[in-house]
């Protein structure tokens, strides 16, 4: 039974020996449920038992995800830095959040991205890692984060561009410019 709703129930025969019962087209949104299971074999001896279950339709929040450390997202790299990703405000309201992954990919302005590293898993709130990474690319971060039961959501970062280490402008690199139209 939901908690603070009706108790919607089902009732039927199950079979001797039968180890496990569906019912199905009970409503069940995000929350907790108290589930009542009563049997009674065929002289009226009568078992019962509850357990509390907890439902979590959506997954976790989506947060902030940044390139760089500190407080301000960055928009260049030098080549050879290692790529440092950040995030705040990751959590779920039904269940913990219970797995991070990382990956860094290429970013081509209306193309597929390509991935640089494989999805990892990693902890805490930053991640830095060293990359192949080449002058005149534009290369970006995307977090997955999922639930306990299973559910995520994918936080990219905006992107950075790749520059020499002496902060000269690359000839011929163009930051991808965005439109709503």
């Amino acid at each position: 039974r939901a908690a603070n709703a009706s108790a919607p129930s089902a009732a039927g025969d199950v079979r001797e020996g039968l180890q496990n019962w569906f019912v199905g087209g009970l409503p069940a949104t995000s929350g907790r449920y108290h589930v009542t299971v009563e049997a009674e074999n065929g002289v009226g001896l009568r078992a019962q038992r509850e357990a509390v279950v907890d439902v979590d339709a959506t997954g976790p929040s989506e947060g902030t995800v940044w390139d760089g450390a500190g407080a301000v997202d960055l928009e260049v790299l030098g080549v050879g830095s290692p790529v440092v990703t950040q995030w705040k405000g990751l959590w779920d309201t039904e269940s913990d959040v219970t797995l991070l992954e990382y990956t860094l990919e290429e970013r081509r302005y209306r193309k597929p991205s390509i991935t640089v590293l494989p999805w990892r898993e990693v902890t805490g709130d930053l991640y830095s890692v060293q990359a192949p990474l080449a002058v005149g690319k534009r290369y970006g971060s995307r977090l997955r984060v999922t639930n306990e039961v299973g559910l995520s959501v994918v936080l990219r970062t905006d992107g950075f561009n790749v520059v020499p280490n002496d902060g000269d402008w690359v000839s011929g690199l163009v930051v991808p410019a965005y439109s709503s139209t």
